[in-house]
């Protein structure tokens, strides 16, 4: 009888998510392995793959099937006779070679570390379907990175997709069988639903491209590191330049490693052999620059990450939170970089859970924000499949949930509490008067300088007290006068009642080459229409400080919310002068902002300031942030937020 080892580590590795690590490629001395998870037909549909593919790739080829774990397989038996490589049955502690195949067996879950597979007893449950390939391929991601394979054919339901989103995440290659040839076809299809497919073929074509993948230099690791040519430090400034044009997003304040390592994926999936040439093709495909942002912005996330996290928020911030509050205090929270949205409605689920009856009496507001589009609709729909919920309680998914077909949609009473909306951390205005922020796995992407200002950021955003949440490779070590450490080993953080000093010298902001007004100068006429851009507009304009971003001018280039209260054009001729707009009261204040901001470059801050308007005494706070656009251009810009203040 096989010995497998406790199952006490296995939901450890079932919710792996990216690496943190900076170094850019995988290079195994076991060269690459290719996880191939079938179900129903699967005896099948392996035998048609391992036909067609040469028993000399360099590849380890693992297969995963759904078993009855109460029978004697035949599955080793049976492929054995299909290729010439050897076919054994996996066996705790053995070790993946080349050209070689490996099966699953009965009644147990495959894990494997360096290289070395580990078995686990198949959890028994009834409520929950068996997820043996997503736990592989889980768990593969982490262990191979870039050099990690997926490939999910016939089967019914929805196993297999998490894994290749798992090892799309890590820089490896996802295959799924095209739906149409698949004798079942639930698996492929889910896969291909969920966007998370890198190619999708009918099995000979699979097999032709899996073995060119297998002499890639990128899978190999016998090239190095593909991105290695004296001029592609220059080039890689020409791709920043082709993504904030076309895609809207900046990215050269990210790690390099981490955008090098999805450029070379790219080139892998395109069959292109150089930087010089992607940025070609970049050129003359927009589609393409499109596709390279959304692979950058690694979206790997899931419902109560860390459990630890949610169980500390609402044993110890939560209660000082609501201890802070009256009954007309809103609570906010802002879930920054959500992804698809379930960190926000955990968060929700949490609070909610800690406040029991008194939910109903505390007015609640949580803010959700990615910087991409497509990640943000999908988080406002609060769809998920089966899958993605496998590890939820019951408890839990009878309260929150509601079954639909396909998999369960997050309840009314729980959306009503979420605003998403799409906001760029770099460059965007935050939300304002927060009780906590999280900021899991989002810092880990960005250069230190980035890091520093966002950060300072989350120290103005929030309440005193003020709570914040980072990843588990994250942390607060050059600004730990801003914050105390509240739980080390969760990361989670309490804000020091300091004064804040943002820096925002050099914050990217594309939004002004948008304007969301016409330039009266210019005679354009009204900006064409985008639905989901002006819904995201006005949230931020609820939520988020009302205000204006203006140049060295002092013309107006974008306002940022409503700005009524504050601002009034004169009577005569149009104004885009912010100081011959500002209110009765603000100008003197606003106009020393302005030159102190120009000569320290550093925000400068005005509070408990008095205005008029229709002769009625308001008070306001005026927060003046000084910016500029390198490296194409020198020219100084403003952002002007004006903060309501209590009478």
């Amino acid at each position: 009888m096989k010995k497998v080892k406790p199952y006490i580590s296995k939901i450890q590795i079932a919710q792996t998510g990216p690496t943190s690590n900076n170094n850019e490629f995988t290079s195994s001395k076991g060269g690459p392995i290719v996880g191939i998870g079938a179900s129903a037909g699967g005896l099948e549909t392996f035998t048609q793959l391992l036909t067609e593919i040469p028993c000399d790739t360099g590849m380890a080829f693992v297969l995963i099937q759904h078993l009855d774990p109460t029978h004697a397989s035949f599955l080793t038996e049976a492929l054995s006779k299909t290729t010439q490589m050897p076919v054994c049955e996996i066996e705790d502690g053995m070790k993946a070679s080349p050209n070689s195949v490996y099966v699953i067996p009965p009644g147990s879950d495959v894990g494997i570390l360096h290289g070395q597979f580990t078995l686990f007893p198949r959890e028994k449950t009834i409520r929950k379907p068996h997820m043996a390939i997503d736990f592989f391929f889980r768990a593969l991601a982490v262990d191979c990175r870039n050099q990690a394979i997926g490939v999910v054919l016939s089967g019914t339901a929805t196993d297999g997709t998490e894994g290749l989103r798992a090892i799309k995440a890590e820089n490896g290659v996802t295959f799924a069988q095209d739906p149409k040839s698949a004798k079942f076809d639930g698996m492929p299809q889910s896969a291909v639903n969920a966007e998370v497919v890198d190619f999708c073929l009918p099995i000979p074509e699979l097999a032709i491209e899996l073995t060119r993948l297998a002499h890639h230099p990128y899978i190999s690791g016998r090239g190095g590191d593909p991105l290695s040519q004296p001029k592609d430090a220059q080039d890689l400034q020409k791709v920043f330049v082709l993504l904030r044009t076309i895609a809207g997003i900046d990215f050269s304040e990210y790690k390099p490693p981490t955008i090098k390592r999805r450029l070379a994926r790219r080139l892998v999936l395109l069959k292109i052999d150089s930087l010089q040439n992607y940025i070609k093709f970049l050129q003359i495909t927009p589609d393409e620059v499109k596709l390279l942002a959304a692979d950058i912005l690694i979206h790997v996330t899931s419902f109560f990450r860390d459990p630890e996290v949610f169980k500390n928020l609402q044993t110890n911030v939560f209660p000082e939170i609501a201890k802070s509050k009256n009954l007309s205090s809103p609570i906010r929270i802002w879930v920054t970089g959500c992804s698809s949205g379930e960190e926000v409605y955990s968060t929700a689920i949490s609070l909610l859970e800690f406040l029991g009856e008194r939910s109903s009496k505390h007015p609640i507001q949580i803010f959700g924000s990615d910087i991409s589009e497509p990640m943000i609709e999908k988080a406002r729909q609060g769809f998920y499949s089966d899958s993605s919920l496998r590890d939820i309680n019951p408890e839990r998914l009878r309260r929150f949930f509601v079954k639909v077909q396909g998999g369960y949609r997050i309840n009314k009473l729980i959306r009503d509490l979420c605003v998403f909306v799409r906001h760029d951390l770099a460059c965007d205005p935050p939300f304002s008067k927060l009780d906590l922020v999280t900021c899991r796995n989002v810092l880990i992407y960005f250069e230190q300088p980035l890091q520093k200002r966002i950060i300072s950021t989350f120290h103005y955003c929030l309440n005193q007290p003020g709570f914040l949440v980072l990843g588990r490779s994250e942390n607060i070590s050059s600004h730990q006068h801003l914050f105390y450490v509240l739980d080390k080993t969760n990361k989670i953080f309490s804000r020091e009642a300091v004064t804040s000093q943002l820096r925002f010298s050099t914050i990217q902001n594309n939004s002004i080459e948008k304007p969301l007004l016409p330039s009266i100068q210019s005679g354009l006429g009204r900006p064409a229409f985008d639905v989901v851009k002006q819904a995201d507009n006005l949230l931020l304009s609820q939520y988020a400080p009302s205000g204006a971003v203006i140049n060295a001018q002092m013309e107006v280039l974008q306002y940022r919310g409503d700005t009524s209260l504050y601002l009034q054009s004169p009577p005569g001729q149009p104004q885009l002068n912010l100081l011959k707009m500002v209110r009765e009261g603000l100008f003197s204040a606003l106009k020393m902002a302005l030159v102190q901001a120009k000569e320290k470059m550093t925000i400068i801050r005005k509070d408990g300031l008095q205005f008029k308007q229709n002769s009625i005494l308001q008070n306001c706070n005026l927060v003046v942030i000084p910016f500029t656009r390198p490296p194409e251009s020198k020219e100084l810009y403003f952002l002007v937020l004006f903060e309501a203040a209590p009478s």
